[in-house]
């Protein structure tokens, strides 16, 4: 007598963990891969992962899922589908679900925190376009002429602005150079 015991899908996929943490530049070039955890399934081969896909989260479709059979395992990248820029969008909340082959699929969840770090990628503009001062003849030797503002769209450095002194100078009073 030989008995054959069918599988069923009574398992659905799960994750090591229920949520991971991605920091990935805003100079991320269109394709960088970033492994994700694999889902894992206890059912049979017909029933195991088969999928992995975005399923919320994914503002202008900036990342896809890129997957990768190894040894019969099934993994998942993120891969960087659109240009990122962290002065517009500084962090994204990702679900990747994780289907396997039942009918009806069961689905494992994974929450993705991408977090956007700044790259130098703005140069400081003053406040005006151009600063105009009249000096008096008599002001004393050290004092202030003139207070310059400038900003720069890249957020944590923008308190880091450095300004360089170019000495003092002499101005022609016929030429105004």
């Amino acid at each position: 007598v030989t008995i054959d015991v069918e599988d069923v899908n009574d398992h659905t996929p799960t994750f090591s963990d229920d949520r991971i943490k991605l920091e990935i530049s805003e100079f991320a070039r269109i394709g960088a891969a970033y492994p994700l955890p694999r889902a894992e399934d206890a059912d049979g081969a017909n029933y195991t992962v088969q999928k992995y896909r975005i399923a919320q989260g994914n503002v202008n479709n900036v990342f896809k899922i890129s997957v990768r059979p190894v040894n019969g395992e099934l993994y998942a990248d993120l891969v960087v589908n659109g240009q990122l820029d962290r002065e517009y969008r500084d962090k994204y909340e990702l679900i990747v679900e994780a289907i396997d082959g039942g009918k009806p699929a069961k689905v494992g969840r994974l929450l993705v925190h991408i977090f956007i770090l700044d790259a130098n990628d703005n140069a400081p503009i003053f406040t005006q376009p151009r600063y105009s001062i009249t000096v008096p003849a008599n002001l004393t030797i050290g004092s202030q002429l003139l207070t310059l503002k400038a900003t720069d769209a890249d957020r944590e450095r923008e308190d880091e602005l450095k300004r360089e002194s170019l000495g003092p100078k002499t101005i022609s009073v016929f030429a105004g150079k």
